[in-house]
């Protein structure tokens, strides 16, 4: 009897965690637009080096699109100094990172559900973004009236047609490239 309590434990377990590292990353990009798709850790390093070499010593790190929080998570660990804004419209999505951040307790992390387009950018330092190239045309808008000089910008794989290129990083993958594309104000 004790065994098949043990074998059922482990089941429901195995079950658990399928549930959270397969079937919920796949729905998140199966059921929002723009999908939400984490950021890979080496690019998140090349942002943390970015960062830690620039001359800009800006205190807020706003991430527009923030999904689970992976990059504002990498961040906080990187830069305890560094206050960092996640920004995240769906909900469901939102409510992950949130729990990630009960978890993880990060102090100078300050997670929003809310419309980035309603966000106001004009106290950031540091910009990130995944988001798709239809979404940045209308937000580099934004940027350019809302950013203060210095503002770095990194946008994870689309570039914005109107802002100044700083720098460009490129991610050689199996059968294409990723980009990581920074920008200055």
């Amino acid at each position: 009897m004790n065994l098949a309590i043990a074998a059922m434990i482990i089941i429901i377990l195995i079950l658990v965690i399928l549930v959270a590292r397969v079937i919920l990353p796949i729905s998140t990009i199966i059921f929002t637009f723009p999908p939400s798709i984490p950021t890979e850790k080496r690019l998140i390093n090349d942002i943390v080096d970015e960062i830690a070499k620039s001359e800009v010593k800006g205190k807020k790190f706003y991430d527009l699109g923030s999904g689970t929080g992976s990059v504002c998570f990498s961040l906080a660990k990187n830069f305890p100094s560094l206050k960092i804004i996640g920004i995240e419209k769906f909900r469901f999505i939102f409510q992950v990172s949130k729990m990630k951040q009960y978890y993880l307790k990060y102090k100078n992390v300050s997670l929003s559900n809310e419309d980035l387009f309603q966000t106001d950018l004009s106290k950031a330092d540091y910009i990130f973004t995944f988001l798709t190239k239809s979404f940045l045309d209308k937000l580099q808008i934004k940027i350019k009236q809302e950013a203060k000089p210095g503002c770095l910008i990194f946008s994870n794989n689309f570039p914005f047609d109107a802002l100044p290129l700083y720098k460009k990083i490129t991610y050689p993958d199996l059968f294409t490239k990723r980009y990581l594309y920074i920008y200055k104000i």
